[in-house]
């Protein structure tokens, strides 16, 4: 997949293709798109991310829609190995778990945009269609709020570890912090001992600072315990 390939193909999904997606978002029987644009928001380790949005014709008049294209792709070439279930950013798992059913079992505060289609395209790409829950506008969150979506966030995966029988899906994953600590080591804690004495790293990682990482680093398998 090229990038010029893929923004193609994004930008010139059919109206027929969008309708069906705005059925499942608008409550009243939707007859035809009146207009719509599509942007690129988002490139990323994870993704690529599309907002489609216009105006669409129901039975019950004209209703403002917006949705999200999430492209999840695999290039083979990235320098961290994501094509494993035990690698954090396994790079099928936001796919796979859509397709499972698994987030709409979860209740509470916090809930996963609702996904109204996965198509995979190939071996190294799928194409989700989310709704779009983007703020109105972007604010400055405050402590209160951090603290808030903090305490959602622990309830959330409080209640996904509540689902026994889903856990044992490999696309979850298993011992992911002690993956993500051999990933470390190359990138991080090999290359520390050697550069700490830059001025430009000494900035913001002076000696103590590094000396602390290098003793959590030793202590690491204590940390990782379940």
């Amino acid at each position: 997949m090229t990038h010029n390939d893929l923004e193609t193909r994004a930008h010139t999904i059919s109206d027929q293709t969008l309708l069906s997606y705005i059925q499942q978002l608008l409550p009243a029987q939707v007859v035809d798109i009146l207009e719509r644009t599509s942007e690129r928001i988002h490139k990323g380790t994870f993704g690529i991310l599309y907002r489609f949005q216009g105006t669409a014709m129901t039975a019950d008049g004209p209703f403002p829609w917006s949705l999200i294209l999430k492209v999840v792709h695999h290039s083979g070439t990235e320098p961290i190995d994501r094509s494993q279930p035990a690698n954090q950013r396994y790079w099928k798992r936001e796919p796979l778990v859509y397709q499972s059913g698994f987030l709409r079992q979860l209740k509470g505060q916090l809930v996963a945009p609702r996904c109204f289609d996965v198509i995979q395209y190939a071996d190294n790409e799928f194409w989700l269609w989310l709704e779009d829950v983007g703020e109105a506008e972007q604010v400055r969150w405050s402590t209160e709020r951090y603290r808030l979506i903090a305490g959602h966030i622990g309830q959330f995966t409080g209640e996904g570890l509540q689902h026994k029988a889903w856990l044992a899906n490999a696309w979850l994953g298993k011992d992911l912090h002690r993956a993500q600590v051999q990933e470390m080591h190359s990138i991080f804690v090999e290359q520390l001992p050697r550069v700490h004495h830059d001025p430009l790293v000494q900035r913001f990682l002076p000696t103590d600072t590094t000396q602390r990482i290098m003793a959590l680093w030793h202590d690491r398998e204590l940390f990782c315990q379940p």
